[in-house]
């Protein structure tokens, strides 16, 4: 475990508060939490659907459901950013920099970058390579 703190940071931040401490959001915040639960109607609605596309090889043409895909992906994207500025339960007097490190090191960005890539749009992929990637999604 990173230890990210020593006392007289903890100290020194306690007095005073940089600019950078307004950008941390508590875990316990009600507006993460709500927000949390958002997501999780968006996991939901992405499971659904991607499972759906995966197994009978058909992506949607219908405009109304190409742009919810795309909110899903704003929704990811979003994530990631509000990852960085969250700060973790077990350490709550870290900054940026260890938050950063310890969602790296995890291995969850790497999953949630995958799950941010918005497949629909890759021509560059063959189809079926493209359906295999958004696996990703349902982990």
């Amino acid at each position: 475990m990173l230890n990210c703190c020593s006392d007289k940071k903890k100290k020194a931040v306690k007095s005073k508060k940089s600019w950078k401490e307004y950008f941390l959001i508590s875990a316990k915040n009600k507006v993460m939490k709500f927000w949390d639960k958002i997501l999780f109607m968006i996991v939901v609605y992405s499971l659904v659907t991607s499972a759906f596309q995966i197994s009978t090889g058909v992506w949607c043409k219908n405009k109304h459901l190409l742009m919810m895909e795309d909110v899903v992906t704003i929704f990811y994207t979003l994530e990631i950013i509000l990852k960085f500025m969250r700060r973790i339960p077990e350490n709550p007097a870290c900054g940026h920099a260890y938050i950063a490190k310890h969602y790296a090191y995890s291995g969850k960005l790497a999953v949630d970058l995958l799950v941010a890539i918005p497949f629909k749009d890759t021509n560059l992929m063959n189809p079926k390579v493209a359906q295999a990637m958004k696996l990703g999604r349902l982990m």
